[in-house]
């Protein structure tokens, strides 16, 4: 039986990958570039660096990543269709397992910057109700560690905890840490189907609400 979940954030919980893409256009073509397509800026997602990312657009890197970053907000983020209400059968879930003596806790791993910004997509996309400063971390490329520290601090082993993601970098940290792996693959991924696949995650899911089936 599962006993936590640990969530990525965008792609995952937030819709924010057309938000992203429309952001680096705009600071693209405000210097100039030629601004990539939507399916090249999602197949150069993970892969090389911002640096070669941005010279292969004809814009110089450093200006174009403190501009993008000066351009960033959030307020218009929505949650992903199927979100609000798979957590909200999490938190029936987890009364109803509280009642019988036992537990089902999640929380989330992201890749942002701070969980000032976490909180802040949560926010507007009214899914705050669900989540607390105190299960949201933010860390850097590999989540391992941060997967480990929350199963010390849930006291949960890892075959009953699962990670929900859309990327690679979710499913690869969710083995190294010898979790079960959910690989989210649809319109709203960051990644694409064939490169989760690739990562062999124990569970593709079209959609969040599929994840019901394997929590139980």
């Amino acid at each position: 039986m599962i006993e936590l979940v640990i969530f990525d954030v965008d792609g995952t919980l937030v819709n924010t990958v057309r938000k992203n893409f429309e952001l680096e256009v705009d600071v693209i073509t405000e210097m100039g570039g030629k601004a990539p397509s939507f399916e090249q800026y999602r197949s150069a997602l993970f892969r090389g660096s911002w640096t070669e990312y941005y010279e292969q657009y004809g814009v110089d890197p450093e200006r174009a990543i403190a501009l993008y970053y000066e351009k960033l907000t959030y307020i218009d983020v929505e949650a992903i269709p199927g979100v609000g209400e798979t957590l909200e059968d999490l938190r029936v879930k987890s009364i109803d397992r509280s009642n019988k003596g036992k537990k089902l806790k999640w929380s989330v791993v992201s890749l942002a910057k701070s969980v000032e910004r976490v909180r802040k997509k949560l926010e507007n996309a009214r899914l705050e109700r669900y989540f607390t400063d105190c299960n949201i971390h933010v860390t850097e490329a590999d989540k391992s560690e941060a997967i480990i520290g929350e199963l010390r601090e849930h006291d949960v082993r890892p075959e009953r905890a699962v990670i929900v993601g859309d990327t690679r970098i979710d499913v690869e940290s969710g083995r190294k840490a010898g979790i079960i792996t959910i690989g989210i693959a649809n319109e709203y991924s960051f990644d694409t189907f064939e490169r989760i696949r690739e990562a062999k995650p124990d569970y593709i899911a079209r959609s969040i609400k599929e994840i019901i089936g394997v929590i139980g």
